[in-house]
């Protein structure tokens, strides 16, 4: 025996309250849908204000680090030196020769402070037929205290020469504010 299905008195049509189920339902996607591309985003939030540049002090500190004779900076003297300097200057450190005068109390106030530093000019010293192994030694100096003290850590130099006997470097040093 074949089962067959039995149609009913529609004559194969659905009724109308199935229709209008399925029109509700439609209609609510649809009002679903408008009322998600309706809604606004959510604003970004205002990005943090950039911290304030770190400006340079018109003062400088202007010392001299001692390292013997020669060009040559031994790394272990370079730092004890320059951390001494930082920390507890002697007067005889500071150039007061050459127009330089006795540090500044803006310079004493910057070292008390332990700032840090953030431009250095590091002169070599050397006779005229030393100039260029005095501008490395300067400039290894100045990458030795980059590298190794943290109150330089983001500070820049330039090296220049200077005359006098070798084995000192005469630092100019700005802070910054």
């Amino acid at each position: 025996m074949v089962l067959t299905r039995r149609r009913g008195r529609t004559g194969g049509r659905v009724p109308a309250i199935h229709l209008a189920g399925w029109l509700f339902a439609d209609l609510l996607l649809v009002l679903f849908l408008v009322s998600l591309s309706a809604q606004h985003a959510p604003e970004a939030p205002e990005p943090p204000p950039p911290p304030p540049p770190k400006l340079l002090s018109p003062e400088s500190c202007e010392f001299t680090v001692r390292l013997g004779n020669g060009f040559t900076a031994d790394r272990d003297r370079v730092v004890s030196e320059l951390e001494r300097i930082l920390s507890a200057p002697k007067d005889s450190d500071f150039n007061t020769d050459d127009g330089h005068g006795a540090p500044s109390d803006k310079c004493r106030e910057h070292l008390a402070e332990q700032r840090d530093v953030g431009f250095v000019i590091a002169f070599g010293s050397g006779s005229n037929q030393q100039i260029g192994a005095a501008k490395e030694f300067a400039a290894d100096v100045a990458e030795i205290a980059i590298e190794e003290i943290p109150q330089f850590k983001d500070a820049k130099y330039r090296e220049l020469w200077t005359g006098g006997s070798p084995g000192s470097v005469e630092l100019s040093v700005f802070f910054l504010e």
